[in-house]
């Protein structure tokens, strides 16, 4: 869902804007998902590496290859003369 609301909310060439009225239910959903996960550490023992190992790869590190994956594309547009 996260995903969906990343894709919607970055405009052609990932020109972000705040006032763009996706991007704050799009604040909103990265405060809940880490809400949610904070919660489900605290109900179940990790130890803090492995929680932080967690954060880094699959919070943090994932969505942004995916939003940086959107843009992969936008220098490598086709030549006429080639």
């Amino acid at each position: 869902m996260l995903r969906l609301w990343l894709s919607r909310a970055s405009p052609p060439y990932l020109l972000v804007r705040i006032h763009l009225k996706l991007c704050y239910p799009l604040a909103v959903l990265v405060l809940v998902d880490h809400f949610v996960w904070f919660q489900y550490f605290t109900r179940h023992y990790v130890p803090f590496g492995d929680i932080a190992a967690f954060f880094g790869i699959c919070v943090w590190i994932v969505p942004f290859a995916y939003f940086i994956s959107l843009s992969a594309n936008d220098n490598a547009l086709p030549l006429i003369g080639e």
